[in-house]
This record gives structure tokens, C-alpha cells and sequence, in this order.
């Protein structure tokens, strides 16, 4: 069992069991107009993996040809699941697919699709004309192009719910690489609005015994980890002050600057593509965020109600700047940018080889998915 856990991406795993829920919601439908919308539940989940992967090969679409309670009209679902092969092998075994560790994926997955995609279910049944409707989870896609990780079309064309699916641990929606002042620019002028131009003197000046053109052939080599330490030291200086910046900014009640945090998470999240909802998967339920067309206007003034903390550390760790609601305290975190410094491998002459690598990470933090919720729930009452 050891060796099996060791194979698997739980994200990827995900995704095929979103997908499987989505599919068996569409497929079972009630006996008549007049009967309730059955619930999803795990038997349901386990018979589309279970005909899915039992004769499963490379590129399968599993097809369903179903009825409109009380017509004739028939619809065709499909489903395809796309996703590494190690993946792939543990989700054709009923044993290991089953494994308590993917115990609260299913009861998330459920849960999701159970409440918010039950009228697009009905839509589906009872609309009296024949809808082809494929779910596509498709781990190997490029994600580049978009940030949909189970794509829906129905007839043909792209639906208005397109899915970007996290787990729990699964907190960076983007991300910068590399250690040019560039880069620097686009995690904080590009994104929030702060200009740092200013810094790239004294950035570069901190980098000028950074060589990015050495390789190393451990990850121990001490002139590996001082050029590591050389881009954290310059990251530090860089995030230093955009923190300051982004304090003064919350201080003098810079409206532009809550519209532009709205605009990084939504933009971040979506690539500017329409109809995509976040969503994260973890302890046996989900968070979601929907991003509507009144999405940066609604969360902006939801944000400009509540009172943002700036943090950031000037000495431990990776630089990292925090930005709460509240009160400092991690289940109020709204997101973070911090550096990360690895030494990636790569092969030469048939042996491992090891460079400094530095990413600029943009992190959700719980608040930025309760916010949301809070949002539904004003809209919730604000239509009764």
C-alpha cells in the first residue's frame, strides 16, 4: 500500500472523481416530472468509475444515452478522463481507488455537485430537447491555454461552468519564475499596482555575485546553497518594500487598490476566461468561488468593508508578504506572495545536475474563498 500512495497525485485523482460525479448526476434522473431530483451519492460516483476503468484504454469516452422524464426526448452524456498514467492506475483498481485516503475527495466531490449543480441537472432532464452534454476532467491538458481542469460543453459548444479544482494543500493559483528584476515588476507593479522601479538598482547590485549558469552536482554544495541564500536576500529587500507600500496604500483607503486585489485573484484564477469557478476539495467538503459578471465589482466593496493586514517577516524564512482580514491569524489569511528557492534537477552527461531556481508564488488563503461565500449568501437573501 506504501509503494501505491507513493504513485498517485490526489489533485489528479480529484478530477476524475469530480468528473465521475458530474456525470452520474446528469445520468440519473428521476422516474417522472412530478418525482424530486435524486441526490448523488457514492454508489452512484463508484458504478461510472467502475464502468469507466473496467475496460479502460487510452482515450475512452464512456457514452450514456438517457430519457427526458416523460418524453421521448433522449440526451447524450458522455465522459472522458484524462490523466497520468500512475493515476490512471490506481483508479482501475476498485481496491485502490477505495483507499481511505481518497475517502474525503468522494464525499467533497459529492457534496459540491450535489448543491450547486443540481438546476443544471434539472435543466438537462426536463427541458424537452435532446442536449449532448460531455465532461471532460482533463488532467493533461495545457494549462497555459486555460484554467479549466474538467471542461463542460453542451452541444457542441463551451457551457457557461467550467471547473478549476484544487485540493487541500493545492493553495498557489499563480505564479512568476525567475530571478530577473522583470519578474519583480510583474508579481507587484502588474499585479497590485505598486511601483517598484525604483528598487532595481540596489535588486541587481545584490545579485552581482549570483552566477545562474553554474550547475552542481549535489544539492548540498555549499556554493549552491550561498548562490540560494544570494536570491532570497535579494527577494527579501524587494518584498520588504512592496510591503510597506501595500500598507500605505490600505492606510490612505486607495480605492484602486481593492479593485486591482480583486482583479489579481479573479484574473489569477481565470486567465480572464469566462465561466470559471474555483473550487477546492478538503476535509470532506468544499470551497468555491464563482467568478460572475459582478464578481470584481461585489467582492471589491466586500473587501473595502473589512479591514486588510499587511505582514511580512524582515528576517526568518522565505520573504513572504501576508495580507489577512481582521486579525492575524491563519484562518483570516487572504492570500500570499512569497519567494521559493529550490534547486531543480536535470540531467547531464547521464548524471544529475543541480541549479538554483527562484519562483514568486501567489497563494489562496481560506479567507479568500469565505469572502466569497459570503458574497452567495448576501445575493441568497438580497432575491427572497
Amino acid at each position: 500500500m506504501a509503494n501505491e500512495r507513493a504513485k498517485y497525485n490526489k489533485g489528479n485523482i480529484a478530477e476524475a472523481i469530480v468528473g465521475a460525479a458530474l456525470f452520474a448526476k446528469f445520468i440519473n434522473r428521476p422516474k417522472d416530472k412530478k418525482s424530486n431530483y435524486p441526490d448523488l451519492t457514492l454508489a452512484m460516483v463508484e458504478d461510472v468509475l467502475a464502468e469507466y476503468y473496467g475496460s479502460y484504454s487510452v482515450g475512452k469516452v464512456l457514452k450514456k444515452t438517457v430519457t427526458d422524464p416523460g418524453t421521448k426526448v433522449k440526451d447524450n452524456m458522455t465522459l472522458q478522463i484524462n490523466i497520468p498514467q500512475a493515476d490512471t492506475d490506481i483508479l482501475k483498481v476498485k481496491k485502490t481507488r477505495q483507499m481511505d485516503v481518497f475517502k474525503d475527495l468522494y464525499s467533497s466531490a459529492i457534496e459540491y455537485v450535489n448543491e450547486t449543480w443540481k438546476s443544471d441537472a434539472i435543466q438537462f432532464a426536463l427541458n424537452g430537447i435532446i442536449d449532448a452534454v460531455d465532461v471532460h476532467s482533463d488532467g493533461t491538458g495545457a494549462q497555459t491555454q486555460t484554467k479549466a481542469d474538467i471542461k463542460i460543453t453542451h452541444n457542441g459548444q463551451t457551457y457557461s461552468r467550467q471547473i478549476s479544482l484544487k485540493v487541500a494543500g493545492g493553495d498557489q493559483f499563480a505564479q512568476v519564475s525567475g530571478e530577473e528584476f522583470t519578474k519583480q515588476i510583474s508579481v507587484w507593479k502588474k499585479t497590485l499596482g505598486i511601483d517598484i522601479v525604483g528598487l532595481e538598482k540596489k535588486y541587481n547590485k545584490l545579485l552581482e555575485n549570483y552566477d545562474k549558469d553554474i550547475v552542481f552536482t549535489s544539492r548540498e554544495n555549499a556554493r549552491l546553497k550561498t548562490l540560494k541564500k544570494i536570491l532570497k536576500e535579494a527577494g527579501r529587500f524587494v518584498y520588504g518594500q512592496a510591503a510597506k507600500e501595500l500598507k500605505s496604500m490600505i492606510n490612505s483607503k486607495n480605492s484602486a487598490f481593492y479593485t486591482t486585489l480583486t482583479k489579481l485573484i479573479a484574473n489569477s484564477a481565470t486567465l480572464g476566461e469566462p465561466g470559471i469557478e474555483l473550487v477546492k476539495l478538503e476535509k470532506g467538503t468544499y470551497k468555491r468561488i464563482a467568478f460572475t459578471p459582478t464578481f470584481i465589482k461585489d467582492y471589491t466593496n466586500l473587501l473595502k468593508s473589512k479591514k486588510i493586514l499587511v505582514q511580512f517577516d524582515e528576517e526568518e524564512g522565505d520573504p513572504k508578504v501576508e495580507l489577512y482580514v481582521d486579525s492575524v491569524k491563519s484562518s483570516n489569511r487572504l492570500l500570499q506572495i512569497r519567494v521559493k528557492v529550490e534547486s531543480p534537477s536535470s540531467k547531464s552527461g547521464g548524471k544529475k545536475t543541480y541549479k538554483p531556481y527562484m519562483r514568486n508564488l501567489i497563494e489562496a488563503g481560506p479567507m479568500m474563498y469565505d469572502l466569497a461565500k459570503q458574497l452567495d449568501e448576501m445575493n441568497k437573501k438580497g432575491k427572497k
